[in-house]
């Protein structure tokens, strides 16, 4: 039988070889988490910088003036714009899995709203009326009743940049 200092000896060296495997693992556990963050945190800034681009392109005021629809009727340009902001739109749809589902959800509402903007200014108007008509109908909406979809969500995503980054 062992005496009282071999016993304490070897719960000493056991201790200290527990000791050692428990630092070393999370260590090494923080040395994947910290490598992890390096790795996302660009893909993340990238996503933040293509959402609001995206929202920018599809403001109705950028779009209108990136797209005049010159030569086209307004009903014509009215599905034009749509079509063009639904393809703006699908092709970010990955950037979600590097925000907040609601910074997502108020993105999509943005988007959303900014088709309905459109809809709404082409009640009235027919194959008779041009893009330009079409163009000052959008645009006396936004400025008559203050409306711009996309503000709200380009200022969320400013400031889940801030607070994440």
């Amino acid at each position: 039988m062992p005496n009282n200092d071999t016993l304490l000896i070897i719960l000493f060296i056991t201790s200290i070889i527990l000791s050692i495997g428990i630092t070393f693992f999370m260590t090494k556990n923080f040395i994947s988490k910290s490598s992890s963050v390096k790795m996302v945190l660009p893909l993340k800034l990238q996503a933040y910088e293509r959402l609001i681009l995206f929202l920018e392109r599809i403001s109705a005021t950028n779009l209108l003036i990136r797209e005049n629809g010159e030569g086209l009727d307004a009903l014509v340009y009215q599905q034009f714009l749509l079509q063009t902001i639904r393809q703006e739109y699908n092709h970010n749809l990955a950037q979600q899995i590097y925000i907040s589902q609601p910074t997502w959800a108020v993105i999509n509402n943005a988007m959303n709203q900014t088709l309905v903007l459109i809809n709404q200014a082409s009640v009235g108007l027919d194959s008779t009326n041009s893009a330009r008509d079409l163009s000052k109908k959008i645009l006396e909406s936004v400025v008559l009743n203050n409306q711009n979809p996309t503000q709200l969500a380009l200022d969320l995503l400013r400031t889940e940049i801030e607070e994440n980054i």
